[in-house]
This record gives C-alpha cells, structure tokens and sequence, in this order.
C-alpha cells in the first residue's frame, strides 16, 4: 500500500492511503466522466489506422508524432515508432490535374443522379450498388526513402496499434500538400 500526503487545516502533511488501483480508478472514471458530458469523442476500442507528422527516418524505422486519440491518453503514444519490411506498401499520393479530377467528378454526379431516377420507390439502397467517387490524388509507389522529416503520413497497421508504441506498417500514404513548400504570394504593386 503507498501512503501519500494530503495538507490540511489541522495538520499540514498528514499520510492519506491509496491502494494500487485508487489512481486508476479515478483516471478511469474522469475519462468516463468527459464523454458522459460531451467533452470528449466516446473512447476509441480499436486503431488500425494512424497519421501523424514525421520526426525522423532512421533505415526502416519512421518516428512520427500524432494528435492523441482520446483526450486523457498515455502522452507516452503522442510519438509512435513505425517500422517497415518487405511486406510494406508505400506510396505518395500526388494530386490530379484539377480538369481530369473535375471530368472524373461531373461523369460521377450523372452516374449518381441516373442511378438514384431510376431505383424504384420502395427498395432499399445496397451499398454494392453504390458508384465510388473519383479519387483526388493518384498512387505512385514510393520507399522508405522518400519519407523525410516533417512530412505528413498515414498509416495501416493489420493489427490494434492504439496503444503500441512501435508497430509495423502495411501499407503508408505520403501525403502531398503537407510535404510542399507553399507558393510564394505574389501582391499586385500599387498603381
């Protein structure tokens, strides 16, 4: 049993008892507490999925740094080590040119508009009916190599990683935009 000091009016440093499930219990219960209010988003049971902002590259490891996924989360898992093999898919994921994407787009909403004029009244929609949206970006395949600091990647794991400190990828998406210099702003001079 820890004994543990409580300051009071009568006695400034007076031994209070704490058993070793007193700390979690109340963790616990404040983390209930905060969703029960609305404060936080419901306690997330399973991760297969994460993104983050890279620290750092060191062979086939990536240190990445993620936003927590609950509020009172270990801060210990704010910084995740993802490991790479063989096995692991990578790629960087480069932006459409915006008049093929818009071609891709327009040719989807008819097809969704003539698919949804067309059901009958009463029957159900099933989701293998459904036409996928066009992709924004397009896939090119890419290695470890091409992960540098301060990128920003998502990553698939094939198991729950919530609270795995290091794990191994399936599959990483490079994401673009994050990754590249912003165009500078050019002001018109004044007349």
């Amino acid at each position: 049993m820890g004994v543990g000091y409580l300051i009071g009016a009568n006695n400034i440093f007076s031994p209070v008892a704490s058993g070793p499930n007193t700390f979690q219990a109340g963790w616990d219960a404040a983390k209930k507490r905060l969703v029960d209010y609305g404060f936080a988003p419901a306690l997330v049971a399973e991760v297969k999925n994460l993104s983050g902002s890279v620290q750092s590259v060191s062979g086939n490891n990536i240190t990445i740094k993620i936003r927590p996924l609950e509020p009172l989360a270990d801060p210990n898992l704010d910084e995740r080590i993802v490991e790479t093999d063989s096995n692991t898919k990578i790629y960087l994921l480069e932006q459409k040119n915006y008049a093929t994407y818009k071609k891709e787009l327009d040719a989807y909403s008819q097809k969704t508009a003539s698919q949804v004029a067309n059901l009958p009244k009463i029957a159900p929609l099933s989701t293998s009916s459904l036409i996928a949206p066009p992709e924004q970006f397009i896939k090119k395949t890419a290695s470890v190599s091409d992960i540098k600091a301060g990128y920003t990647i998502d990553v698939a794991a094939a198991t729950d990683i919530k609270n795995a400190k290091n794990f191994t990828a399936v599959e990483i998406e490079i994401q673009p935009a994050l990754n590249q210099a912003p165009a500078p702003i050019i002001f018109p001079s004044a007349p």
